[in-house]
């Protein structure tokens, strides 16, 4: 497996890790990220995690993916709003569980992939190396925002 690979799931585990620690109240206060809820932050990764299975898929599954997203988007919905009707019949330790499956599936699938691979996105295509780097950054950059609560 690619380094990179492990490192997404390394970096799952903390995140995911610090989210047990949470009580049912602290799911639902708003962070500074937008008012976005630590419930909000793990859906919105959740959910694009399974839009990078769709590019793992290939690209016509993606497209059909990304077609839907940006429909969603030109109609007026955030990102979040998409998140939150996704999963809304998950409460936060079913969420928690199903994010981490799919990110741990997710991962091991870009790091048994071939790293000269490309696979579609939103903007240019990405090799599969700098592809895990992306979701990386999206984790960890995401995780920061879920530990500090609004005033």
């Amino acid at each position: 497996m690619m380094q990179e690979s492990q490192d997404l799931i390394d970096e799952m585990e903390e995140f995911h890790t610090f989210l047990q620690t949470l009580d049912e109240e602290d799911w639902s206060r708003p962070t500074l990220f937008m008012d976005w809820t630590p419930w909000d932050v793990v859906a919105h990764l959740h959910f694009f995690d399974l839009v990078s299975m769709a590019s793992l898929e290939g690209e016509e599954q993606f497209a059909a993916t990304q077609k839907e997203l940006i429909d969603s988007i030109m109609a007026g919905r955030t990102n979040a709003e998409i998140a939150r009707e996704r999963f809304a019949d998950l409460n936060a330790a079913d969420l928690l569980a199903v994010w981490r499956r799919d990110c741990i599936d997710m991962a091991t699938q870009l790091g048994e992939s071939n790293p000269k691979r490309r696979l579609p996105w939103f903007g240019p295509d990405m090799g599969v190396r700098m592809f895990t780097t992306a979701r990386y950054m999206e984790t960890w950059s995401h995780s920061q925002e879920a530990t500090v609560w609004s005033p």
